[in-house]
């Protein structure tokens, strides 16, 4: 990724070189900066523009599903769905409860400040090396906007290559990052766009780390948290 991140900045006439450290951080000559690769990732902006267009009205309820694979941190699994609530919503969540056993189930509902019932079903339980599964509604007044395909249940490859060994899957949708797959591409992408217009993500660390923190309250404590304010932000 770090290689396709360069060579697009240097396509571009940015500064290089730049560094990635895994998939959270983009490290520049001026700075350490966070990722949130969701914003870069084609499902994300195509049902936020939905929002924001007005086509999809009315909201009331985000259901979001992930499960992955066997020994994943959960609560670092939630600080990404989290993230995505609030870049599709731009509304900060205002309660928060929280249940499972935080290492192998995470069940979570929350309430933002103007009112969309925002619910989390995560789990760790898929064999290693299996890829992540995940679906992201919207439920709305107007409609249902869903990130997957009606009816599907996992995520679907545009190209399958079957052989005696092995399946093997494509889904090249960026034409500069050929090669890479969506996650990689929305990596890549995000890190693009945080070099090339010095973006300050601040606000939005401060916001997932309170979150998140009051979430494990929850789950410790089993109650409902309510009121979570962001002054620090």
């Amino acid at each position: 990724m770090e290689q396709h991140l360069n060579q697009l900045l240097t396509k571009y006439q940015l500064p290089t070189p730049v560094s990635l450290e895994a998939d959270r951080y983009v490290l520049t000559q001026s700075g350490h900066y966070p990722l949130f690769p969701y914003t870069a990732e084609r499902r994300f902006m195509e049902m936020k523009g939905l929002i924001t267009n007005g086509q999809v009205t009315g909201i009331s309820v985000l259901r979001t599903l992930c499960v992955t694979e066997k020994g994943t941190d959960l609560w670092d699994v939630f600080y990404r769905q989290a993230g995505i609530a609030h870049y599709l919503l731009e509304d900060d969540m205002a309660d928060i409860y929280a249940t499972g056993d935080g290492k192998t189930v995470l069940n979570l509902i929350g309430k933002t400040a103007k009112g969309y019932v925002c619910s989390f079903e995560l789990a760790a339980t898929l064999p290693d090396g299996q890829s992540a599964i995940d679906k992201h509604e919207i439920i709305a007044q107007s409609g249902v906007v869903c990130d997957r395909v009606v009816d599907t249940q996992m995520p679907v490859s545009s190209v399958y290559l079957f052989s005696d060994n092995q399946t093997e899957t494509f889904t090249d949708t960026d034409a500069e990052l050929y090669g890479l797959d969506e996650y990689a591409c929305s990596v890549v992408r995000d890190a693009f766009a945080v070099v090339k217009n010095g973006l300050d993500r601040k606000n939005e660390v401060s916001y997932l780390d309170i979150l998140c923190e009051k979430a494990k309250e929850s789950l410790k404590s089993d109650i409902n948290v309510r009121g979570i304010t962001y002054e620090t932000r």
